[in-house]
């Protein structure tokens, strides 16, 4: 095999690589769509349903949600291009929408919030992971 032929089998080689590393790493787009879809059951939980065992239920339910996707996310094994911008953004977003949420609904003028209220509520707190959700599975990495 001459110089040439190594060079172009070298080539394909790396080109199925990054083939195979962008198709593996499309595992967060899935986290951040299950995380996006969680929301829309845990803000009306915390909104509507009001006292000390919604709250624990709730959070309890958080947890577990979080763990699960947490040692999900520790499974996989590629990191997908600019992931750490990305989940910065993505819960920096949902955390100063649901931070505001929390507000409005328990200390703010909201303090008997509606259906409206919590529908808009929910999806503005999973509007931030699925916004990055869209980029990551439009870019491909």
């Amino acid at each position: 095999m001459g110089e040439p032929a190594e060079a172009v089998a070298s080539l394909e080689g790396a080109v199925r690589m990054e083939r195979a590393v962008r198709t593996r790493s499309q595992w967060y787009a899935m986290y951040l769509w299950l995380f996006a879809a969680w929301q829309l059951l845990l803000i009306p939980m915390l909104v509507l349903w009001r006292g000390h065992v919604p709250v624990a239920v709730s959070m309890a339910g958080n947890a577990v949600i979080v763990a699960a996707l947490s040692l999900y996310a520790a499974r996989q094994p590629v990191v997908p291009r600019r992931m750490t911008v990305r989940h910065l953004s993505a819960i920096g977003g949902w955390t100063l929408v649901y931070g505001l949420t929390l507000v409005l609904a328990f200390i703010g003028p909201f303090k008997e919030p509606g259906v409206l209220f919590t529908g808009v509520a929910a999806i503005c707190c999973a509007l931030p992971p699925a916004l990055v959700a869209l980029n990551v599975a439009r870019s491909g990495a």
